[in-house]
């Protein structure tokens, strides 16, 4: 059985969305704040001030600026609801998965704010995959595109542990090379 997308209903008109997005982004004091869109995604870019998030209190001016940017795919949104609704107007699809994309974008800029406001999560781990470097690549359009980066981090399938908790490493940071792992398939 196939999951509808989630708001894949919506009415909410795409203006009032990204007017919402940029108040929630502006909260958390992000600016240059900018939308946009092309034939299959819609973008979000804004810039992190590094020393201006809530609850500094130091006035001192930012040590770094994040540029952080997000995209969304309308194309695969469109195309889904092509295939649970296959008899409805392709251009109807078109407006109600444009409207749909842009729901989702703001539904998930919001859970990343609530995790940052409830402190499970500090803003710049919610956005590090959109963080954008010098050439506008993001962190997570360079890892999904890199061959192996992935693999060399993975021990036998598993995320690294810092020294403190390798068995293979001393407290010293000295490697210890007589040592067996044992791997557990967890269900």
């Amino acid at each position: 059985m196939s999951r509808k997308p989630a708001y894949e209903k919506t009415s909410v008109a795409v203006g009032k969305t990204i007017g919402e997005i940029r108040e929630m982004l502006q909260r958390f004091n992000a600016d240059q704040i900018a939308t946009g869109e092309d034939a299959d995604y819609i973008f979000i870019i804004f810039r992190l001030l590094k020393s201006k998030q809530p609850g500094d209190k130091t006035g001192k001016p930012p040590e770094a600026e994040l540029p952080v940017k997000l995209h969304f795919s309308q194309g695969k949104v469109f195309a889904r609801l092509q295939k649970l609704h296959p008899q409805t107007d392709v251009n109807k699809l078109k407006e109600q998965s444009h409207r749909t994309v842009w729901r989702q974008a703001y539904y998930y800029v919001k859970a990343v704010l609530e995790t940052v406001e409830l402190g499970l999560f500090n803003i710049y781990q919610g956005f590090l995959a959109g963080f954008a470097g010098p050439d506008g690549r993001t962190l997570g359009e360079v890892i999904e595109k890199s061959d192996g980066l992935l693999r060399d981090w993975a021990v036998f399938g598993q995320v690294p542990l810092l020294p403190e908790h390798r068995p293979d490493v001393t407290d010293d940071g000295a490697e210890v090379t007589d040592v067996e792992f044992e791997v557990r398939d967890e269900e």
